[in-house]
């Protein structure tokens, strides 16, 4: 069971405090204060190292994603030409008006960069 007279004389030192000198004091504070921002600095270079390197790596990552971002707009053109060209052959190859086109005899064709036009024998 719980003892509900609880009182003071519980906390009451039979023995006096032990006093020491001021300068063991002091050279214990300095101990202590120097042990606490000894730690204090460690944290904070943990968490700066921590912080940079995640910052670093999520650099990386968006570069990475920047560079197949990239290669993909490329790729993605590229088929896009691939299908228009497709696509523009096959709908003049199949238009009524090509079928209704007669093959040339003589077809004449005109050199590229220059003004001579040649006859295919």
């Amino acid at each position: 069971m719980l003892d509900t007279n609880f009182s003071l004389r519980h906390f009451r030192r039979d023995k006096p405090l032990k006093k020491e000198p001021l300068s063991e004091e002091v050279t214990r504070v300095i101990k202590y204060l120097a042990a606490t921002l000894i730690c204090i600095v460690l944290f904070a270079s943990f968490f700066f190292l921590l912080s940079t390197s995640k910052t670093a790596q999520q650099g990386y990552e968006l570069r990475q994603s920047q560079m197949l971002n990239r290669d993909l707009r490329e790729q993605n053109r590229v088929l896009e030409e691939d299908v228009l060209r497709s696509q523009s052959s096959n709908a003049i190859e199949e238009s009524e008006e090509v079928d209704d086109m007669v093959d040339a005899e003589n077809p004449i064709y005109i050199l590229p960069g220059t003004d001579r036009l040649t006859q295919k024998r």
